[in-house]
């Protein structure tokens, strides 16, 4: 599926669907593809292959899409249920500019022609009236003589203000190094572990004896009748899940950690 961005949303699109996340709230909106003709100068991140959920490791810092970017295909569980090991995950804040590389599959579909100069830079109004100048020279010379008045006064104010100033920062590089730890580790265990498994089509959560039990229905949707206890992500897809409509079923896909290895049979 192809991941969008635009000042306001994230946005994925796969085939006839799209699902935009707000980016200062955070919550989804289930539309259709056509709805991407609304969007305001989206602009293709690029391929992306599950979406695992939204995390948020501090209430101060900006929550993150976890997004499944790299994919290994395991085998086939039946007829077209395709088994995948993710091998690459990416963490993308929603309100803040990405803090790494994104470094996904580019997609042929879209194609992005950057718009004016990014070097341009804009500024301020011409003066050509000889008065106009002459006022402004007088105002700022008024600026300079009140703010040597008030340099003492602001010193002082300045003394108080930068211990609590430092303090803040302290504490808002504590948290940006507490979750870039966690992000660290969480990349580790996705990336380098081999052990996270989905399918869209298969029900890897429960086993063939829960599949066969007459309170089994085959005809839910996947994440539906899936088994809690071996639905991994299934809390990071609670804003999802707790919308309660159909319209969000495909987006929800379960994964689990263990292994999966398929062999055909002669």
């Amino acid at each position: 599926m192809e991941l969008l961005q635009t000042d306001k949303y994230y946005i994925f699109n796969r085939g006839q669907d799209s699902l935009w996340c707000n980016r200062k709230t955070g919550q989804f909106q289930a539309k259709t593809c056509w709805d991407l003709a609304a969007a305001e100068n989206p602009t293709c991140l690029g391929i992306i292959h599950l979406l695992l959920g939204k995390l948020q490791i501090h209430p101060d810092l900006s929550p993150r899409l976890v997004l499944v970017s790299g994919v290994r295909k395991v085998g086939m569980l039946g007829e077209g249920q395709f088994v995948y090991c993710i091998t690459r995950v990416i963490f993308l804040p929603l309100s803040a500019p990405p803090d790494t590389e994104l470094n996904l599959q580019p997609c042929r579909k879209h194609v992005n022609h950057p718009a004016g100069g990014a070097g341009e830079r804009k500024l301020g109004l011409p003066f050509g009236d000889l008065q106009q100048k002459v006022a402004l020279s007088k105002t700022f010379g008024t600026i300079r003589s009140v703010t040597s008045t008030i340099k003492t006064a602001t010193v002082n104010a300045a003394v108080t203000a930068t211990g609590q100033g430092n303090r803040a920062r302290r504490d808002g590089r504590d948290k940006e190094r507490y979750e870039r730890r966690v992000l660290d580790e969480l990349m580790k265990m996705f990336n380098d572990s081999d052990s996270f498994y989905y399918s869209c089509e298969a029900d890897l959560t429960s086993s063939l004896q829960r599949q066969s039990e007459s309170s089994y229905d085959a005809s839910q949707p996947l994440w539906h009748r899936a088994n809690d206890y071996f639905f991994w992500n299934k809390h990071m897809l609670m804003d999802l899940i707790n919308q309660k409509s159909s319209n969000f079923d495909a987006w929800i896909v379960p994964v689990i950690q263990g292994f999966v290895q398929t062999e055909a049979v002669p």
